[in-house]
């Protein structure tokens, strides 16, 4: 079980140079920066405490996200020989841009909050795969961004690429499926993460539009029923009323399970952590099965695998819901399974366009021929060969 300690939000906390420190070197934009800690606020002396400071913002990063996160995630690196402290750890800061309207600095805010209740809750929780958490600050103050302080996953594990997938979406379903089936089963989970704003989804149909609006791979009429998933409404809509729709309980929706949010061992068999709970919201499992699933594996792999994955996640949520107490576990049938994956794919499909950039002359070839393949299947359903489901 995690501990994580929660800071009040006039607590100070490091972000640049903190008071008592000396900088010895300050390098060009994404190298190092190394600070000297030279007391500890009692007078105690720390003379060759270096912190070594690499800056990997997420604004490197193209599309809607790079847009919608404020956040900059900082490796900060120990000088000390103490073998029980961690050499080094991550700090995720929120950032404030005068640039920004009151409603973007807003939204940033609240996703980086949902982001610490996310790891709150689940810090609680037995043998969950997130990140160990050590510090979390919700808010920003005069003297300190808001942040959270994690373990540096980076000596253990890789992240995933986001143009090439991944090779655990097995695993995934099944960390997952935990997840899923805890939090239907509890409803504390609920008073700290709560449903998304109207702006967020406004947001979000607004990039997805000026992307689509670039494509020149269908007909008219096509283009038009693909607008049809385009608007905030269908997004908003889908997402809040699914579970009443298809008499599912609701539970913790992750919202954003793309590669470069999954860490995964060295052999790349098994997933280490997944990160990134800034769209951790109350919703139907079948979001998270979709872009799993659409987002990670490429059409001929999707066709394939299909029936085996959603059977495997069946398996592993029926399973954990039974051992965490769930009640009239008979409910959760392969075919709702099945029903909840169908009705995210045009979702996960249209969310899958704010992976891309705006300027489509910049596109990465595989993300581009992953998009032009969801869109084919979602408006050309017919086209899609059925694959036997083989059962080892």
């Amino acid at each position: 079980m995690n501990a994580v300690s929660s800071i009040d939000d006039n607590a100070s906390a490091i972000v640049t140079e903190p008071a008592g420190w000396t900088q010895l070197t300050t390098g060009a934009p994404g190298s190092p920066a190394s600070f000297m800690m030279t007391q500890d606020g009692l007078g105690m002396e720390y003379p060759l405490l270096i912190y070594n400071i690499f800056a990997a913002r997420k604004s490197v990063l193209s599309g809607f996200f790079s847009d919608l996160d404020k956040t900059t995630v900082l490796k900060v690196t120990f000088g000390w020989d103490n073998d029980r402290l961690p050499k080094s750890v991550v700090l995720k800061i929120c950032e404030r841009h005068e640039e920004d309207s009151p409603e973007e600095s807003k939204l940033a805010s609240r996703m980086f909050r949902r982001e610490c209740h996310a790891y709150e809750w689940l810090s609680k929780q037995r043998k969950m795969c997130v990140p160990k958490v050590f510090v979390i600050k919700k808010q920003s103050s005069e003297t300190c961004n808001a942040l959270i302080v994690m373990e540096d996953l980076s000596e253990r594990s890789v992240i995933g690429e986001l143009t090439d997938g991944i090779t655990v979406e097995v695993d995934l379903l099944r960390i997952l499926a935990q997840i899923h089936a805890l939090s239907m089963t509890t409803q504390d989970w609920t008073l700290l993460i709560t449903e998304h704003t109207p702006f967020f989804y406004e947001q979000m149909s607004r990039f997805i539009q000026s992307v689509a609006n670039q494509w020149t791979l269908f007909e008219e009429e096509r283009f038009k029923e693909l607008k049809n998933y385009l608007t905030s409404s269908y997004t908003s809509e889908t997402v809040s009323e699914s579970c009443i729709q298809l008499k599912i309980k609701p539970c913790m929706v992750h919202g954003n399970p793309a590669a470069r949010n999954i860490f995964m061992a060295h052999s790349q068999k098994k997933v280490a952590a997944v990160i990134d709970w800034t769209q951790a919201h109350p919703g139907c499992y079948g979001e998270d099965i979709a872009k799993v699933i659409c987002w990670n594996l490429t059409a001929k792999e999707r066709h394939i695998h299909l029936l085996k994955l959603l059977q495997f996640y069946h398996y592993n949520l029926l399973k954990k819901y039974q051992a965490y107490g769930g009640e009239n576990h008979d409910e959760i049938t392969l075919d709702q399974v099945k029903a909840a994956y169908d009705r995210f794919v045009p979702l996960a499909t249209v969310n899958f366009l704010m992976f891309l950039p705006e300027d489509m002359n910049r596109v990465d070839a595989n993300l581009l021929e992953r998009a032009k393949n969801l869109m084919e299947d979602v408006l050309l359903p017919n086209n899609i060969e059925e694959t036997p489901l083989i059962v080892e």
